[in-house]
């Protein structure tokens, strides 16, 4: 199939791959190299490439296999629901202290269970469908347990899915990039709208003993709490199930950090490029430092936008046939990456 578009100079057998060195014909477009990257995946084929000069350098390797993830995912899992469930105990009982009616749905431990779990997942297949429509290989998503709420976490850290291969084009990265992010929003919008409802007003002086309200939330939670109406000295005491659209929105926040191989580091890289994915990730970290002057909390988030520039150096590698632009696909994800950075913009509270 490489022949089709490249006159092949080289090529050897390295590490159970193809080392290949090959001279276009003529520009590949980024339709002819998805297309390309599509019809190798369905051989069971993957390619890397970087251009140097007039050449391209390639690596073409068959039979990326990541059913061994399988197991693992299922195992963690289980952990994580047990953790999550267990968390979601500790969130209703102030509740039952206060003697708030907690028979609806919304104050089930398992509403914590299902209303964080089912959207970091939906999130996770939207990757991998996307992965799919462009022949990239991928793992099976991975659920990534956590100490529950007892010990000072939440019961999971989320969830990941490898990307095993680059995808072809600016394009098909940024599609990839937004995806997640996207689906995993609007998953969480339906459970918000129900935990909240579910919700109870009570008077600042009913506040359980020891516990404050929430000094940041996601635009989106303050919009979305139109649903109830709050007097003035009343608070909403979150149902189990609101606070995991809370966190999910959050998860989703962070995940939209232009920084290295995240969520928002695929969409950036694919609408800037190199340089312009490192300068947006520099500016990302400064004003997340500058906005924590005002709001403290928002110095944790700088923290770790800080570690992960840190820990990838800044880096991208970037799509693997075309990166020399990119199409409407690629302005469209960035749309939707600029309204749910907004949206789930950590908002301090007074």
């Amino acid at each position: 199939m490489l022949g089709e578009y490249f006159d092949i100079v080289e090529s050897r057998g390295v590490n159970g791959g193809l080392s290949v060195v090959a001279i276009p014909r003529r520009p590949l477009t980024p339709r002819e190299a998805e297309g390309l990257a599509r019809r190798l995946a369905s051989r069971g084929c993957y390619v890397i490439a970087r251009r140097e000069g007039a050449a391209y350098n390639m690596y073409v390797r068959s039979r990326v296999d990541s059913s061994s993830m399988a197991g693992l995912a299922l195992l963690l899992g289980a952990l994580v629901v047990a953790s999550l469930y267990l968390s979601g105990l500790a969130l209703a009982s102030p509740a039952r202290e206060l003697g708030v009616e907690t028979s609806s749905l919304a104050w089930s431990p398992w509403s914590y269970v299902l209303g964080l779990l089912a959207p970091l997942l939906i999130h996770e297949m939207g990757h991998y469908v996307a992965m799919k429509l462009y022949g990239v290989p991928s793992s099976v998503p991975i659920p990534l347990p956590g100490p529950p709420l007892q010990l000072g976490f939440l019961g999971t850290f989320g969830s990941v899915i490898l990307m095993r291969w680059p995808p072809p084009t600016r394009d098909s990265l940024s599609v990839i990039g937004i995806a997640g992010p996207l689906a995993g929003f609007l998953a969480a919008i339906p459970v918000a709208i129900l935990g909240i409802r579910g919700s109870p007003v009570l008077p600042y002086h009913e506040l359980p003993q020891g516990s404050a309200p929430l000094s940041i939330i996601p635009l989106v939670m303050i919009l979305l709490s139109k649903v109830k109406s709050v007097p003035e000295g009343y608070f909403v005491l979150l149902s189990p199930l609101a606070f995991a659209s809370y966190v999910v929105f959050f998860v989703t926040f962070l995940n939209l950090i232009p920084i290295g191989q995240l969520d928002g580091g695929h969409v950036v890289r694919a609408l800037l490029g190199d340089r312009g994915h490192r300068l947006a990730s520099k500016l990302f970290i400064a004003a997340l430092l500058a906005a924590s002057l005002a709001a403290p909390p928002l110095f944790l988030f700088a923290l770790l936008a800080i570690l992960l520039y840190t820990l990838s150096g800044g880096a991208h590698p970037g799509p693997t046939l075309v990166d020399e632009k990119y199409g409407w696909r690629s302005a469209a994800a960035g749309l939707v990456y600029g309204l749910l950075l907004a949206l789930t913009l950590p908002v301090p509270q007074g």
